[in-house]
């Protein structure tokens, strides 16, 4: 385990929780690449919304 890993799931560290949209901004390509726990139904939009 690298020094300063917690081992917290980043999804988790995020707040991302299952069925939620999340919107991205300047995100790189392999950004879904980085989570091993993204929860189900989690989907991505463009829109920013209140």
């Amino acid at each position: 385990m690298p020094a300063g890993y917690s081992g917290t799931p980043l999804a988790k560290k995020l707040g991302i929780k299952e069925n939620y949209i999340i919107t991205l901004y300047n995100q790189p390509n392999h950004y879904y690449n980085l989570f091993s726990d993204l929860p189900e139904g989690v989907k991505e939009t463009d829109q920013i919304r209140p």
